[in-house]
């Protein structure tokens, strides 16, 4: 059975001091090319001289960060993402409820996720979700009956024989190879649209794990996905991003 790690970047709240960007990242592999992706992980860490390292994102540095995105373009992950601009959203008081944002991404995310296990993979997939405050098995599980059931809620486009919406699993992050690489994708995508405190932006980690979003890709496949649209402000590099 296929897997899907997700994990995030940015805040979901919509104050004047949360961040503009929310990120759901997602890093997928077949059951057969999980040795490869253990592998390539444990090669890394085995160059590490602590006996409980993990990576995560923020506590890295930057060359440390570069360094497992090397190790881990290696590895036959599929990279994908949604990217929320909140600025952009015109109702903003819809996603004000806990997890409302998280999981409506996730919708987006599990869309195509579910469409490349079955055109790539053939095989159904499961989700293995970073742990967050206050997430549980039985949220995913309602919001999932919710979208299936309700009739007030807009179609979906997730293949739902592919996803095995019962085999939910929320995990510490460190505790699972495939969790730590869904924080880098979401982190590395944050860290090139998300403006620091200094007004700077840092796209090369995005740049250097490209390999991952093209790693098996099928026709009409996309890996990243803007809500509600590409921001007038990155048109400039409009074509890059629906390149991955």
């Amino acid at each position: 059975m296929a897997v899907l790690y997700v994990d995030e970047a940015g805040e979901e709240g919509f104050k004047d001091s949360s961040s503009e960007w929310f990120i759901l990242g997602g890093a997928l592999h077949s059951n057969n090319q999980l040795k490869e992706c253990v592998d390539c992980y444990d090669a890394f860490k085995g160059k590490r001289r602590q006996a409980e390292w993990h990576f995560h994102f923020q506590t890295r540095s930057h060359d440390e960060r570069l360094g497992f995105i090397e190790a881990i373009t290696k590895a036959p992950y599929q990279a994908m993402a949604v990217m929320f601009h909140k600025p952009s959203i015109t109702k903003p008081e819809n996603f004000k409820k806990k997890y409302y944002l998280y999981f409506y991404a996730l919708k987006f995310l599990l869309e195509r996720a579910t469409k490349w296990a079955d055109q790539t993979a053939k095989e159904p997939i499961h989700l293995m979700l970073s742990s967050r405050k206050g997430l549980d098995e039985d949220n995913l599980k309602s919001y999932f009956n919710r979208i299936r059931t309700s009739p007030f809620v807009p179609k979906d486009d997730i293949l739902w024989d592919i996803l095995r919406h019962e085999e939910i699993h929320i995990k510490p992050n460190k505790e699972y190879r495939g969790l730590q690489v869904a924080d880098l994708v979401a982190s590395s995508i944050f860290k090139a649209v998300e403006k620091s405190e200094y007004g700077t932006l840092e796209p090369r980690y995005i740049k250097e794990l490209r390999p991952l979003f093209e790693r098996d890709p099928y026709k009409g496949f996309q890996a990243t996905t803007f809500w509600p649209a590409i921001p007038f402000f990155l048109s400039t590099e409009r074509m890059q991003w629906r390149e991955i």
